[in-house]
């Protein structure tokens, strides 16, 4: 991990912006999400109880679907389409990792979509 100047951080996310405005994906109703934000609080609690054989926790991307609404992990703002982060823990062969009674750690998705 390594910190970045806010300067490059802005060059980054305007260079997302345009990007994605020119994919014609400008609106939430076209699936546009500009960031996720994640309680500190939540954050930490939910890392501190991950199991010891996690070593890295890896960011994926990905998009609500009609099958995201069934699996009443959505709050009730209508979210079909909008993409969204999963943070999912991994142990050092690259695998999910599992908790400290040999249960899988599962993946999260608790964070608030902007816009």
């Amino acid at each position: 991990m390594r910190k970045i100047p806010k300067k490059t951080a802005q060059r980054y996310i305007n260079d997302y912006e345009i990007k994605m405005k020119e994919l014609g994906i400008d609106t939430p109703e076209k699936g546009y999400t500009k960031s996720v934000g994640f309680n500190k609080k939540e954050l930490q609690d939910w890392l501190q109880n991950l199991g010891t054989e996690t070593k890295e926790i890896k960011i994926f991307f990905g998009i609500y679907s009609s099958e995201s609404e069934k699996d009443q992990t959505l709050e009730e703002e209508k979210s079909e389409g909008r993409f969204t982060t999963i943070l999912w823990p991994y142990n050092a062969d690259g695998e999910p990792a599992e908790d400290d009674e040999g249960e899988e750690d599962l993946p999260v998705n608790a964070g608030e979509l902007e816009p």
